[in-house]
C-alpha cells in the first residue's frame, strides 16, 4: 500500500541482533528453526517484555509481513504477538502496518489484559511512555512526589523531558494499538529521590505480575 514505515536504530540493532543468532544448533538461524518446527495445528506466539516489548512485534512484523523472504503465516494455525512494557519502535506507518497484519483481538478473556496483537502496559510504567512525545512528556508527572525535585542530567526531570522532545526527532513516533493496564502507586507520597527510582523499578517490573494476578507463578520462575 501506500505505508512507509520506520523503526528507530536501536529496535532496528535489535532485530539484527535476533536475526544474527544461533537458534537450536550452532549457525542456526531463527527463520530456518521456525521452518523446522511450523505446525499447522499449532500457535506461535512472539512475546516480550520492556526491550522484548518493543521487539517482539517488530520480529513478527519482519518474520511474516508478505514479501518474498517473509515465513508462511499459513504453516501455523495462527500466528499472534503479545509485548508487554515496550517503548515504542516506530512511526504512525509502522504502528498502521502492525494492525493491519496482526489485527488486535480479545481472547474472550474476562480481563484486559487478555487481548492478542496489542501493547500491554502499566499506566504508571515509564518505559511504554517512550518515545511518543505526548506520552514522553507525562513521565515527570506519574508519581504523586512532595518535597524532593528529581534532577538528571543536571536538569530537573521535566525540564531534562522537555529537552529530549524538543532536540529529538521523537515527533513521528506512534504507539502501538495498545491495552493501558491501571497502576497502583506503591509509595505515596515519594518523598526521596531513591523511591522514586524504586517506584520506577516496581512499575516496570513486579507491578505487571500484580496488574496480571500472575505474582505466584512470577515468584516461582525467579526462584522466590
Amino acid at each position: 500500500g501506500d505505508l512507509d514505515p520506520n523503526i528507530s536504530l536501536a529496535t532496528q540493532i535489535g532485530l539484527a541482533v535476533l536475526f544474527s543468532l544461533g537458534v537450536h544448533k550452532p549457525g542456526g538461524k531463527i527463520t530456518d528453526f521456525l521452518k523446522q518446527i511450523a505446525d499447522k495445528d499449532a500457535t506461535l506466539i512472539v512475546t516480550g517484555h520492556s526491550l522484548g516489548g518493543a521487539l517482539s512485534p517488530s520480529l513478527a512484523l519482519a518474520l511474516f509481513n508478505p514479501g518474498p523472504k517473509a515465513l508462511n503465516r499459513g504453516d501455523w494455525n495462527e500466528v499472534l504477538v503479545y509485548p508487554t512494557a515496550g517503548p515504542t519502535p516506530g512511526d504512525e506507518h509502522f504502528a498502521r502496518l502492525f494492525s493491519q497484519q496482526f489485527p488486535p483481538g480479545n481472547t474472550a478473556a474476562a480481563q484486559p489484559y487478555g487481548t492478542w496483537n496489542n501493547l500491554i502496559w502499566n499506566s504508571l510504567d515509564a518505559v511504554p511512555h517512550a518515545w511518543q512525545s505526548k506520552t514522553l512528556l507525562k513521565i515527570p508527572f506519574l508519581y504523586r512526589v512532595r518535597g524532593v525535585e528529581l534532577i538528571i542530567g543536571g536538569l530537573a526531570l521535566e525540564t531534562a523531558i522537555a529537552y529530549v522532545v524538543s532536540r529529538l526527532n521523537v515527533n513521528g513516533y506512534t504507539q502501538l494499538s495498545n491495552v493501558p493496564l491501571s497502576g497502583t502507586q506503591q509509595t505515596d507520597p515519594i518523598t526521596t529521590a531513591g523511591d522514586w527510582f524504586k517506584e520506577l523499578a516496581y512499575q516496570h517490573v513486579d507491578a505487571y505480575a500484580d496488574l496480571t494476578g500472575t505474582r505466584e507463578g512470577y515468584e516461582l520462575l525467579l526462584g522466590l
